[in-house]
């Protein structure tokens, strides 16, 4: 990822196959990077010997095994690699051949739990991580619409199938053939229209929005836990990839004896919603109280910054393993600790106590430019 500046970055993906956030993002690469070199569809061996032959001093690697580039590292293109782990997988390389430094937070990884590592931890402070603040939601609607109004101008009847490398999947041929989550003011779904109970009525919203595998028995009973003890409450979850997880949770409530419409999953007018983009969860975010994070293992780094930027608390329970301690870090950076509960009972009981305070109760809760500088400060 990096060299002597920033030197490129690892994208397998071709070009049309990126989201009109991911385009912004390049975008600002190439504006504040000397040299910003992107790979797509072509084989580790060409990323490596590029890597090689740029004489590239640390090459940063932020995906370790979920990423479809690990291969690079471990033809040792660069003499000092490096694993961050931003990009979710919260474990060791296991070559230190490979590998000779993890860049993390003391807090995250203990000295007793060292060995258990073949890469040198290397401690950050404050934070590990490394946060840009998204563009507003009005700035992002306005660029956004000049490329469909744009698009439109210059649409066809039927889509284009004139094309030297891949047909675009619409009529539109200056729109490129991605998934786009337009964040007009009129596209995005009210209250209402996802299935939210009215403002007026006061109702707290607990929210998460982890893989779903994350969400296993253990947790689910948790908040279920939660819901029973307290009132006027409910859970908003993802869609699922399934009808029949959403009933099986549903099955689960009734068994229990609470109300099984507490658990509303994210839906447009009754049609699953799937939070395909950063601009559809930042919107969700506008109407929920509190994040109830997973465990053992946590929500993605980039999921729990950007819920605490949006100034959305977010409750963890207190880990042991590498892979459980990254709510719990950001909260300690943050000054946050009365949101790290030490067992699921306290989890529970901090939950409630939220639901009978406010957001303003929190102490030292930091505004979001502040959140963003002290998270970002690595």
């Amino acid at each position: 990822m990096t060299g002597k500046l920033v030197n490129g970055e690892v994208v397998p993906r071709a070009r049309e196959d990126l989201t009109a956030e991911e385009l912004d993002w390049e975008e600002m690469m190439n504006e504040t990077c000397h040299q910003f070199i992107v790979f797509r569809q072509v084989s580790p061996l060409v990323v490596a010997k590029k890597i090689h032959d740029d004489e590239v001093s640390v090459l940063v690697d932020i995906g370790g095994h979920l990423s479809y580039r690990a291969e690079v590292l471990v033809l040792k293109p660069a003499p000092i690699q490096v694993h961050w782990p931003l990009g979710g997988y919260l474990a060791t390389f296991g070559d230190k051949e490979s590998v000779q430094y993890l860049l993390c937070e003391n807090s995250m990884l203990h000295e007793n739990e060292t060995q258990y590592f073949t890469e040198q931890p290397v401690y950050l402070l404050p934070s590990f991580y490394g946060y840009y603040p998204p563009p507003s939601s009005a700035a992002e609607a306005r660029t956004i619409r000049a490329m469909v109004e744009k698009a439109l101008d210059a649409a066809t009847p039927f889509p284009s199938l004139a094309s030297a490398e891949r047909s675009p999947a619409h009529a539109f041929p200056s729109l490129p053939a991605v998934p786009i989550s337009i964040p007009f003011e009129l596209q995005l779904p009210d209250r209402k229209a996802l299935g939210l109970p009215p403002k007026e009525d006061g109702t707290f919203i607990f929210f998460n929005f982890a893989e779903p595998y994350k969400v296993d028995r253990q947790v689910f009973a948790t908040w279920m836990q939660i819901l029973n003890v307290t009132q006027n409450t409910v859970l908003l979850l993802p869609s699922g990839a399934t009808n029949e997880r959403n009933q099986n949770m549903k099955k689960y409530m009734s068994a229990r004896g609470i109300d099984p419409k507490r658990l509303i999953f994210t839906t447009i007018n009754g049609v699953p919603w799937q939070l395909t983009s950063m601009t559809d969860t930042r919107h969700i975010l506008s109407f929920v109280d509190l994040y109830l994070d997973t465990f053992p293992f946590g929500t993605d780094v980039l999921s729990l910054v950007e819920t605490l930027y949006h100034e959305v608390p977010v409750l963890a329970l207190q880990g042991r393993s590498f892979s459980e301690m990254v709510g719990t870090s950001f909260l300690k950076t943050l000054g946050l600790p009365e949101l790290i509960a030490q067992s699921k009972t306290k989890y529970v009981a901090t939950a409630a106590r939220l639901v009978r305070s406010t957001r303003e109760d929190l102490t030292a809760w930091p505004a979001s430019e502040d959140l963003a500088s002290t998270v970002s400060d690595c």
